[in-house]
């Protein structure tokens, strides 16, 4: 958000707020869960446990091109920073003349990333978990989603600590134009695609049952969607 509030704020003479970023993002998000649920009612019964993990490698592709796609916006970014001698004028007063829609793509990505994982996660979990683990669903899932939140913390913290090796400065600065989070995001995009590798190898190997608990819903969109946020560490 820190990027979109030092951009341009007009599309033509109107301007908007830089929550309408999070507006559009929140509204795909939710769009994007539904859609999900409307592909898993058509697919036949005995194909739908596959629903749920085929989700979560468009979740992980959406995840890489995020990266990628924001990656290549801060770069643009700096670029326009320093032709325009703003290095030193972090001031929200001294607006970057650049528009901050230049950030939808990565907010789109991320809505569709959002809105798939928290559904097949949930999903998954309501298929496959054994029944003496049912009522424990929710905390499992937010369970995980904690410890995601946590590895995006260390994620950051080891990132910064390698970018200084060679006497180099750090990826992170004091303020945004002085940093480059350009650099972070492809480490991001890397270890993402690491991490779809790892997901098909173990998603290939299991023995997915058929779902004795078909007729259930996942948990309101909310339950885990909020806690999902730790993919913000983009923006």
């Amino acid at each position: 958000m820190e990027q979109g509030t030092q951009m341009n704020p007009y599309l033509g003479k109107l301007k908007l707020p830089i929550f309408t970023l999070l507006v559009f993002h929140k509204l795909a998000e939710s769009l994007f869960s539904f859609i999900c649920g409307i592909v898993r009612d058509r697919v036949r019964e005995k194909r739908r446990k596959y629903v749920a993990p085929v989700g979560m490698v468009v979740a992980m592709l959406c995840s890489i091109l995020c990266c990628i796609t924001a990656a290549a916006v801060e770069r643009r970014r700096l670029d326009v920073v320093r032709r325009h001698g703003l290095m030193e004028k972090p001031n929200d007063k001294d607006k970057i003349p650049m528009t901050m829609f230049w950030l939808i793509p990565q907010y789109a990505f991320l809505s569709v990333l959002n809105g798939i994982s928290s559904y097949c996660s949930t999903r998954f979990f309501n298929d496959q978990v054994p029944e003496s683990l049912s009522n424990y669903l929710v905390d499992i899932t937010l369970g995980i989603t904690g410890a995601g939140i946590m590895g995006s913390v260390v994620t950051v913290y080891a990132v910064g600590k390698l970018s200084e090796i060679g006497g180099n400065p750090s990826w992170f600065q004091d303020t945004i134009n002085k940093s480059h989070l350009d650099n972070y995001y492809w480490s991001l995009a890397a270890l993402s695609s690491i991490n779809l590798v790892l997901y098909a190898l173990v998603a290939l190997q299991f023995y997915y049952r058929d779902s004795t608990k078909s007729e259930m819903e996942p948990p309101e969109e909310g339950t885990v969607t909020e806690d999902t946020k730790c993919v913000d560490c983009f923006n």
